[in-house]
C-alpha cells in the first residue's frame, strides 16, 4: 500500500471501526475534527474475464461512486511493492479499503460484504464467503479456474 502521508492539518492517522467497517481517520489540529477516509480501490487482472466480470457485477460504483478499479497490468511498480509485502497478484486481487489492505480470499470477502446483495449470485457469494475456511476453499477453486482460463485464452500471468 502507498505510504500514508499526513494531511498538513493532521496530527496523526488512526483506525476506527463503525458499523462493522474499518476506517482510516485523521485527527485535525486546527478544527479538532476527525475525517474518515472510506476510499475503495480494487487492483485486479484486467485481462481475466472472471475478474472483470466480478468487479463489474458487484456494482461497486453504486455503493462507492468514487471507487477506483485498477488493472494490475498497468501498475507494475505497485505490483512489485505488493509482492515485496507478500501479496502475489496472480494469487488474488487486492482491495484497499478504509486504510486496510485485503488480498485474495480476504479481498473477495470484503467486496462481497460491502457490495449490494440484491441479486441471487451476490447473496450466494455472501453465503460462500461468510466463513474464512470456506472462503479459502472457494477462492482456491475460483483461482484455479482463472489460471486455466488465462492459459486457454493464451494470456500470460501478470509479470
Amino acid at each position: 500500500m502507498d505510504q500514508l502521508s499526513p494531511h498538513p492539518n493532521s496530527d496523526y492517522y488512526f483506525e476506527d471501526t463503525h458499523a462493522g467497517h474499518q476506517f482510516l481517520s485523521a485527527f485535525s489540529r486546527r478544527s479538532n475534527a476527525v475525517t474518515q477516509f472510506t476510499n475503495l480501490e480494487v487492483v485486479y487482472d484486467g485481462e481475466c474475464p472472471f475478474c472483470r466480470f466480478y468487479v463489474t457485477y458487484c456494482r461497486l460504483k453504486e455503493a462507492f461512486p468514487e471507487v477506483v478499479l485498477t488493472d494490475a497490468r498497468d501498475v507494475p511498480e505497485r505490483v512489485a511493492r505488493y509482492r515485496a509485502e507478500g501479496m502475489e497478484i496472480n494469487d488474488g486481487m487486492i482491495v484497499l479499503y478504509g486504510g486496510a489492505v485485503y488480498h485474495g480470499d480476504k479481498a473477495m470477502t470484503m467486496l462481497t460484504q460491502i457490495s449490494r446483495p440484491d441479486a441471487f449470485i451476490q447473496r450466494l457469494m455472501r453465503l460462500l464467503f461468510r466463513s474464512p475456511a470456506l472462503a479459502q476453499i472457494v477462492y482456491g477453486v475460483l483461482r484455479l479456474g482463472r489460471n486455466m482460463t488465462l492459459s486457454l485464452l493464451g494470456r500470460s500471468k501478470i509479470d
